[in-house]
């Protein structure tokens, strides 16, 4: 707003004009472009008010925040810059400053002569910039804090593992690593039963082969691995993943969330019931955990005691579990043991050293003596099972949460028509939910929210141009903004390799208020040089020329400042909440900028020839009909 402001006061004053009379000559010109540009970029976070859940939390004080520095700056765009502007500004050189506008101007003679084949050109342009962004980027997606140019390789080991086993096998990979005798990063974190290591590389190194030729060797010494999963992740869509059981893909889940657990279990428990009758459904699996690919859920061993067995050999239900705590533990319990050493009584303890070999199989083959003096197994009087517990109990939203996931057998499409097939059949009661949504890509009702977020914004933005301009027809050149920067938003995220997720979609609304105001400035102007007298084709011409300066500014000034959040992640190898949303900003504004140049020109001019053959020949009619 500031940029706008200034500027035209600039220019007025390089007319000869003095600086009082600048100053509020210039205001005056711009009041209402200022204006709408505000009013446009504030209505576009209008509709962020009905976004809930996460969406509300994430981007909701961006709306607020963003809306307030706009209401200020619009504030001091017509109060301290107009009051400091004519002590500051001096005469400038036209001479330099007008030959990059001359060439604009012939260029723009050009192609008004030649509309439709710089409409097809441009056409062709938008097409082809989309379907590359379609194939090459990953879209959907909810923001996620790790970039791909980085290596990370996971480790998970089996339930029970130790620490140090799980630090043997980082060790081997970070050993390959550092085999490589070039700089880089290496980060390791080990913890119980898995490992992560991050490697990361200086620019000169990152766009090089090297990190690729890292991953295939990471990959190699993966493969030697048996028993624990390992991931390969980073620079290419291709990963690698290795299982720790026996490699089976759950290729279908459906997640359900209720308040009682026990309830929970019940009706995942018939779901799972369901499931196994199907020929096509290979395998079943009910896990408790948040995150079902990447944490394992565990097994417990219950010991049922034969109560009809115990009657008859007569044992003593206190003797057996005496005896299975000596088995286990390796204590010897019964009376107190105490010994006198050097001259201290000490509290003595029997162990059995077997104890610490003692498995299952060991257990329910170890001898127990009735008291008849015969032995038997434990196994002849106890029942062992084997009972599925969750690795962990996460809870969403206060609610618990279990997912039921299955391999089907067949086709891609014929397991996703089952899945839906099954999941609208679900009968849950009062209390309990289920989803087939996955918590790293949005949400059906989150894309709902985008999609009105958008639609609404365009449609309030259409509105406050509509009244300020009294003109259905000239919001509608303004516009054209929109998917002019679409173009770069299409490009910008291909060639930085970026995945449009949840972020971009916020960059894309924020967008849709940014690149009509370059649109307001340039149809505003032409509208004020018409109002002065000049013909249709001077208007055009001399209104387009006349705003190369505060469009560059603005545009320019917005981009740099946009531009480190997107720097940033490249530097550290981890992408920030706001890179997603800076990059969708700089390319959208970048190629609108070019466009709106030579697009709202063609459209102003034609547009305007068209209403007023048609507002002529509608004269006629109604004089003809008149006169009938």
């Amino acid at each position: 707003n500031s940029i706008v402001v200034f500027e035209n006061v600039l220019r007025l004053r390089e007319k000869g004009l003095s600086p009082f009379q600048a100053a509020i000559q210039g205001s005056r010109e711009v009041f209402l472009p200022v204006l709408a540009a505000t009013l446009t970029t504030m209505s576009v976070f209008f509709s962020f008010v009905y976004f809930t859940g996460r969406m509300k939390i994430y981007y909701l004080p961006l709306a607020i925040i963003i809306s307030s520095a706009l209401a200020a700056s619009l504030f001091v765009s017509f109060s301290l810059i107009p009051a400091l502007s004519p002590r500051l500004l001096t005469k400038g050189k036209k001479e330099r400053k007008e030959k990059f506008r001359n060439v604009y101007e012939k260029f723009l003679k050009f192609i008004l002569r030649h509309p439709v084949e710089i409409i097809l050109v441009i056409i062709a342009v938008f097409y082809g910039a989309y379907k590359w962004f379609k194939a090459e980027v990953t879209i959907n997606e909810w923001f996620r804090p790790y970039s791909k140019q980085m290596l990370r390789v996971g480790i998970t080991m089996p339930p029970g593992t130790p620490i140090e086993r799980a630090d043997e096998v980082a060790k081997k990979f970070e050993e390959k690593v550092l085999e490589a005798n070039y700089e880089k990063e290496m980060n390791t974190t080990v913890g119980t039963e898995r490992a992560l290591i991050v490697i990361k590389f200086p620019p000169h190194i990152e766009y090089s082969y090297r990190p690729y030729l890292m991953k295939e060797e990471l990959i190699q010494l993966a493969t030697n691995f048996a028993g624990i999963g390992v991931s390969i992740y980073g620079f290419d869509p291709q990963g690698y993943y290795s299982s720790i059981g026996t490699g089976t893909y759950y290729d279908s889940r459906i997640k359900f969330f209720g308040y009682n657990m026990k309830k929970l279990n019940e009706i995942t428990s018939n779901l799972e019931r369901t499931l196994k009758r199907n020929p096509r459904i290979k395998e079943v699996r009910r896990v408790f955990a948040r995150y079902s690919w990447y944490r394992l859920d565990s097994f417990e061993y219950v010991l049922k005691i034969d109560r009809e067995a115990m009657r008859k050999y007569e044992i003593d239900p206190r003797y057996l579990y005496s005896h299975l705590q000596s088995l286990i533990q390796g204590r010897v319990y019964g009376a107190r043991l105490r010994a006198k050493i050097a001259s201290k009584e000490m509290d003595l303890s029997i162990k059995f050293p077997e104890a610490e070999r003692m498995d299952l199989k060991n257990l329910q083959d170890a001898l127990i003596q009735t008291r008849g003096g015969e032995y038997l197994r434990v196994g002849d009087i106890t029942i062992l099972e084997e009972r599925p517990i969750a690795g962990s109990i996460d809870r969403d939203d206060q609610q618990f949460q279990q997912t039921v996931q299955w391999e089907f057998r067949g086709p891609y499409k014929a397991a996703e028509k089952y899945k839906k097939i099954i999941f609208s059949r679900l009968q849950l009661p009062a209390g309990f939910s289920a989803t087939l949504e996955e918590s790293w890509f949005m949400t059906e009702e989150e894309k709902g929210q985008m999609q009105f977020a958008i639609i609404f914004s365009l449609i309030v933005i259409f509105m406050i141009l509509a009244s300020l301009y009294e003109s259905i027809i000239q919001p509608f050149f303004i516009l054209l903004a929109v998917p002019l920067a679409l173009i770069g938003v299409f490009v910008a995220f291909v060639i930085a390799d970026f995945p449009f997720d949840s972020s971009a979609y916020i960059g894309v609304i924020l967008l849709g208020g940014i690149v009509v105001n370059n649109s307001i400035l340039l149809v505003d102007h032409i509208n004020l040089k018409r109002r002065q007298g000049l013909s249709l084709l001077e208007a055009v011409l001399k209104g387009s020329r006349e705003r190369i300066r505060p469009i560059f500014l603005t545009t320019s000034t917005t981009v740099l400042g946009m531009l480190p959040l997107v720097l940033i992640q490249i530097e550290e190898g981890r992408r920030r909440i706001w890179s997603s949303l800076a990059l969708s900003a700089v390319g959208g504004l970048i190629s609108s900028t070019i466009f709106i140049l030579i697009v709202i020109p063609i459209f102003y001019y034609y547009g305007d020839r068209i209403r007023s053959f048609g507002a002529e020949r509608m004269n006629n009619f109604r004089k003809a009909w008149k006169n009938f």
